[in-house]
């Protein structure tokens, strides 16, 4: 007789058992939880209440429901062989076990794997449509498999069964062959043991160690001891106490072209000391030395011209000295619970330096917190922080020359957002004492991004106010200044990096602190405007007070391990004389 395919889908509904046939397939796989199934021969006939089996090999039904995975291979004789062997009609025989148990791992292997294979699918198909039984129909469907087993088991069917519900803005994207590259062609001979060598030739590599190593080393391999519960044991103690640091030593000579000077050359060296003591995970007191310098004054020899003198300085004063800490941290040790926030904060000598360096750069006595790793997706920002400071003692700013009695109050942030980096901050220097004429308001705002994968793009504005000088005073810090930073993203991107950088400076613009030792505020416009700290190099006027100018340069990295500049600058002046440097 003829062998027709078919399937006997069972499924419960509010209690009553309904049994498909083939013609019911289609509409049934448009609206329920779908089912795999293939049989040799099956069930070509449903009555009320009995069911005539003429199956005489086996079937094998996989169905795919959300949240349910139901395998079953029916093996049954003929009716009318059971029943000539003395067997029930519908007893389940013990024929074909071995067969089942075989055959059921490979069969779900397969299907597996094509599935896998082919999960990119006919775009232009509906989804309701994919939905559909690919066994039936007109033939195996290979190329929906993959989805309609993907579909068919996600946990968003409705209570109904369904069709899942999909994002609009998601789409099933279709197979595109040219998105892949073909396999590699491999001219030399196979050679095992290179490849072995990718992973089993590894060694350590000698890396330099602190100066003074005491409790857990820096960056070394385990086991590591278990800390200690002093503050809780959500904030375990690991006592650490480090030494480190560089040693530079500069040799130059001068010739100094129309500044009146006369050559001179100089031999000076540069100690920098960090001392770390480490307790927890986030806490520690760190401080800076530079023994062999004080305010800018090095330990040298200087030769040529009239100029022919040594000098060694000792300084045992820190630079630095800061304890830092997460707060969150410490309540959480302390009481024993987690906390879902993070405050970092420090108090002491504290280092602050914000915009590269440009709008602050120093180091004085008082506080620092900062709420850090914020976000808004309404707004579209994916990353934020804002630093909140004070400075009390030792602030040192050009608006206030020769003293650093001032008091420094003030926020800093970064937000990244608009496909680029925002920085921004607001700052208030109280001139204390017969100073207090010259207190001011320092805003500065900036905005980084690359554009076209070729250039990237720094715009920074500095604006000064409210300072309103009497007792004999003449303005120090009121104006703008305005910096262009550019580079180009050449073929060499790490190594090889031309830039054009510009300023343009209105009045007498300030940072809101610099050190001595920073440089001026056109630090970073160019080599031309920077100064080396150690052999009285020559720089430009990099005040930016009614000025204008740039750089031109290209910067060459090597190996990472040497650095080449050739670079050209100059500025020009503009305005009174009494209100600029140059």
């Amino acid at each position: 007789m003829a062998r027709e395919a078919s399937a006997s889908i069972q499924q419960s509904v509010a209690g009553d058992k309904i049994t498909f046939g083939r013609a019911d397939q289609k509409e049934f796989f448009n609206r329920t939880a779908p089912v795999i199934s293939y049989g040799c021969y099956s069930c070509v006939r449903i009555g009320p209440g009995r069911e005539r089996d003429f199956i005489k090999k086996f079937t094998f039904v996989l169905t795919l429901i959300a949240k349910t995975f139901h395998l079953g291979v029916d093996m049954r004789a003929s009716r009318e062989r059971r029943e000539c062997n003395g067997g029930s009609p519908n007893e389940f025989p013990r024929i074909g076990c071995k067969l089942f148990f075989l055959l059921t791992p490979i069969v779900i292997i397969a299907i597996a794997s094509v599935t896998a294979q082919t999960v990119g699918c006919d775009a232009a198909k509906p989804v309701g449509e994919i939905l559909q039984n690919p066994f039936v129909g007109g033939g195996l469907n290979f190329s929906d498999l993959g989805a309609f087993a993907l579909l068919s088991a996600t946990d968003k069917m409705d209570a109904a069964g369904g069709v899942p519900t999909i994002d609009p803005s998601v789409h099933i994207v279709p197979y595109d062959r040219t998105v892949f590259k073909p396999d590699p062609v491999y001219v030399q001979p196979y050679n095992p043991e290179a490849q072995l060598y990718i992973y089993g030739g590894k060694y350590a590599v000698p890396t330099a160690r602190p100066l003074l190593e005491l409790g857990r080393e820096l960056y070394q391999y385990g086991p590591f001891q278990p800390g200690i519960n002093l503050v809780g044991k959500k904030n375990l103690l690991f006592p650490q106490v480090f030494i480190f640091g560089d040693w530079r030593t500069a040799v130059a000579y001068n010739n100094p072209v129309d500044n009146g000077s006369k050559d001179s050359g100089v031999l000076a060296t540069k100690l920098n000391l960090d001392l770390d003591i480490r307790f927890t995970a986030t806490e520690r007191i760190h401080a800076f030395f530079t023994p062999l310098d004080r305010n800018g004054s090095f330990t040298e020899v200087q030769f040529g011209g009239d100029k022919q003198k040594s000098q060694l300085i000792l300084n045992g004063e820190p630079t630095t000295l800061f304890f830092e800490g997460d707060l969150a941290r410490i309540v959480a040790g302390v009481t024993n619970q987690d906390n879902k926030y993070d405050l970092p904060f420090t108090f002491g000598l504290i280092p602050l330096i914000t915009q590269n360096g440009i709008w602050l750069q120093d180091a004085f006595e008082g506080f620092a917190f900062t709420i850090p790793a914020r976000n808004s997706p309404h707004l579209q920002i994916s990353n934020m922080d804002l630093t909140f400071f004070a400075g009390f003692n030792k602030v040192t700013t050009g608006a206030i020359p020769n003293d650093h009695s001032a008091y420094v109050f003030g926020l800093a942030g970064f937000v990244e957002a608009n496909y680029g980096y925002w920085e921004f901050g607001y700052g208030y220097t109280l001139g204390r004492k017969d100073f207090d004429d010259l207190s001011y308001n320092n805003l500065s705002v900036a905005f980084t991004r690359r554009y076209f994968d070729t250039i990237s793009n720094s715009v920074r504005v500095i604006f000064n106010f409210g300072q309103d000088p009497d007792k004999g005073h003449a303005t120090t810090a009121n104006g703008a200044l305005i910096l262009l930073e550019n580079s180009l993203i050449s073929p060499l991107p790490l190594t090889l990096v031309p830039y054009f950088n510009l300023f343009a400076g209105f009045d007498k613009p300030q940072s809101l602190a610099r050190a001595a030792t920073a440089g001026g505020v056109l630090v970073n416009t160019g080599l031309v405007f920077e100064t080396d700290n150690m052999t009285e190099f020559p720089t430009l006027d990099a005040t930016g007070h009614n000025t204008y100018g740039g750089a031109l340069g290209v910067e060459y990295l090597f190996s990472l391990d040497q650095q080449i500049v050739f670079e050209v600058g100059g500025f020009n002046v503009f305005g009174a004389k009494e209100d600029r440097t140059a």
